[in-house]
């Protein structure tokens, strides 16, 4: 019996179409996975902008009122936009239960407009708790007040 012409060929463009195959599958789950982490990457941006802004606004606002105690802190307090094309935010204080003391920290929520992209970014992002379609970002306050001698204890204000 004679081998038959083309066999070769045939061996070859079958592992070449069965390997062109994986590799397209390699390919788009690696593109994927990072469009995934540029999503969490630019949240997480904006989270970290937001934060630095207020933090800054809480460090000019306690150096304008000479007060520990501030209550209020609003997207429009630190002049940043509420709303982007991946999600809305909004910021406010974390407040500590005894009276007139200074917040404890800020919370940063995200809600992202399109809730399929929840599960893409949620492994990317280091949050604090996730409801539905909101990561909250909590970052600590620090308060550095060198001489606490000079507090009043009744309002929380630089005497």
């Amino acid at each position: 019996m004679r081998p038959q012409r083309g066999v070769f060929s045939v061996d070859a463009l079958l592992y070449f179409a069965f390997s062109l195959v994986i590799l397209m599958f390699i390919i788009t789950t690696i593109l994927s996975v990072l469009t995934d982490k540029r999503l969490a990457s630019n949240l997480m941006q904006s989270v970290e902008r937001i934060q630095q802004q207020s933090t800054t606004h809480y460090a000019t606002q306690v150096l304008q009122s000479r007060c520990l105690p501030q209550s209020i802190l609003s997207m429009e307090d630190i002049d940043a936009p509420d709303k982007d094309k991946l999600a809305s935010y909004s910021v406010k204080y974390t407040q500590r239960a005894q009276p007139n003391s200074a917040p404890s920290g800020i919370d940063i929520d995200v809600t992202l407009l399109n809730k399929k992209d929840v599960g893409r970014v949620t492994q990317f992002l280091s949050f604090t708790r996730l409801d539905d379609t909101t990561f909250t970002f909590h970052y600590p306050l620090h308060n550095q007040l060198h001489d606490w001698q000079q507090l009043d204890v009744n309002n929380g204000c630089i005497k």
